[in-house]
């Protein structure tokens, strides 16, 4: 989500990390027909179960190139700013005003 955006709330602080609670009211439903939440996990973009981060730690770390130096993946979803899964990610998904 671009903090920058000229439709991010202006009485909502822009913090790294996970989405705010503040910003749920602002945020248009997913085009996969899901939403975005502060206490959401990722989904299978195929049968919609929640990931399991510690079941991801395998495919995680192994194409993660700081493995090789000892970098080891938190196995949880908490505080992440980003995730693409199958090369799908959504940039502005601001509600229309």
């Amino acid at each position: 989500m671009n903090g920058w955006s000229k439709a991010w709330p202006k009485h909502v602080p822009f913090n790294y990390g996970s989405i705010q609670k503040e910003l749920e009211p602002y945020l248009d439903a997913c085009e996969c027909g899901g939403r975005f939440k502060a206490d959401a996990s990722p989904r299978c973009p195929h049968c919609l179960e929640t990931l399991s981060a510690e079941a991801a730690t395998a495919y995680i770390e192994r194409n993660a190139p700081g493995t090789a130096k000892g970098w080891r993946w938190q196995r949880n979803w908490k505080g992440l700013y980003a995730i693409v899964i199958e090369k799908r990610s959504v940039r502005e998904p601001w509600k229309a005003s």
